[in-house]
């Protein structure tokens, strides 16, 4: 067998091609590896992103179930401070006990006596829940003092509506021809001073004097030294009928100083 012989122009010639297809392989290896890694970028983003929104829905979870347990515990503590305020808070606490008095005054002529009267009776009478069909009848043993339903707030009808159905003693009596009930047990009287604190207020600012005229009442506002006068000797009488204890007077005038009342407001 002959041997075969290449000639150096040829043998050039095909090292070049061997160089060329090489260069070529390594070229197409580099795009498919730099595709590849576009490939696993684009991958490593989206599940970046997949991570991140997440990660804060999961965040935006969290909070709105935090902030929902804290309404929740809001809502309990405010249950709770219901719950324990007895309804003749809403009517005879320091907050409320001048608008309750003003309207347990509506039947009446609004004197300086009809004030007096009522603080009587509330010194020496029980609270008690009881009912007619015009309105609550909150003092025993003094039946002419109604306070009327249309004069009630919503916190007051509320808590009135969640005492009767929590009571279970319950009984009906007639005074008058008039039939009121009686849900459970008197409460206690209410504090002298918190009395005698809102005639203060009611004689301060309410003091006048009527005059009956052709077309009906006008109504002249006292001056302060005519106030004070009055003032001062209602108190006296009340203190002195009710027999109050040592001490009430300066615990009302604590309560006025506490709330801002004097003669010059």
């Amino acid at each position: 067998m002959c041997p075969i012989n290449i000639s150096c122009k040829q043998r050039v010639n095909d090292i070049h091609e061997l160089f060329f297809i090489a260069f070529a392989l390594e070229a197409v290896h580099c795009r498919a590896f730099f595709c590849m890694s576009r490939a696993w970028q684009c991958q490593d983003n989206e599940t970046g992103m997949q991570k991140h929104s997440a990660e804060k829905h999961n965040a935006e979870k969290h909070s709105a179930e935090k902030h929902n347990e804290e309404d929740n515990e809001a809502e309990h503590e405010n249950d709770a401070t219901e719950s324990s305020r007895s309804w003749s808070d809403v009517f005879f606490d320091e907050q409320n006990i001048v608008n309750t008095m003003q309207c347990l005054l509506v039947d009446t002529n609004k004197t300086i006596e009809d004030l007096s009267a009522l603080c009587v009776a509330m010194h020496n009478n029980n609270v008690v829940l009881s009912f007619t069909h015009r309105g609550l009848m909150p003092i025993a043993s003094a039946h002419m003092y109604i306070f009327p339903y249309i004069h009630m707030n919503k916190e007051q009808l509320r808590i009135l509506r969640c005492e009767i159905s929590q009571t279970k003693r319950t009984y009906a009596a007639v005074f008058q021809e008039v039939t009121y009930n009686v849900h459970g047990m008197p409460h206690a009287k209410v504090d002298s001073s918190v009395i005698l604190f809102a005639a203060n207020c009611l004689l301060l600012h309410g003091l006048s004097t009527t005059h009956l005229k052709k077309h009906g009442f006008s109504y002249t506002k006292l001056d302060k030294k005519n106030v004070l006068y009055h003032l001062n000797a209602t108190l006296f009488t009340i203190i002195n009928a009710c027999n109050m204890r040592a001490g009430a007077a300066y615990a009302a005038a604590r309560l006025l100083r506490k709330h801002g009342v004097s003669a010059d407001c």
